[in-house]
């Protein structure tokens, strides 16, 4: 059985830096490396919907969840 972390939100804004940050610190511990972050959003604000140029929290949500 694999331990999850989910994060659900409405809209992205600072909420992501939050989650990746977590999926850092995690991932630095042997004991907590196999724990999977999730991010889970409605994007009701449309940050992730932009591809090109992406927004500051989409280029921070793929760098960090990826």
């Amino acid at each position: 059985m694999s331990d999850y972390v989910i994060s659900i939100k409405v809209t992205l804004r600072e909420r992501i830096a939050l989650t990746g940050y977590w999926k850092m610190k995690l991932t630095q511990d042997p004991i907590t490396r196999n724990i999977k972050v999730l991010f889970i959003t409605l994007d009701e604000d449309g940050t992730l919907s932009i591809k090109r140029p992406a927004k500051k929290c989409r280029a921070m949500a793929e760098a960090a969840m990826s």
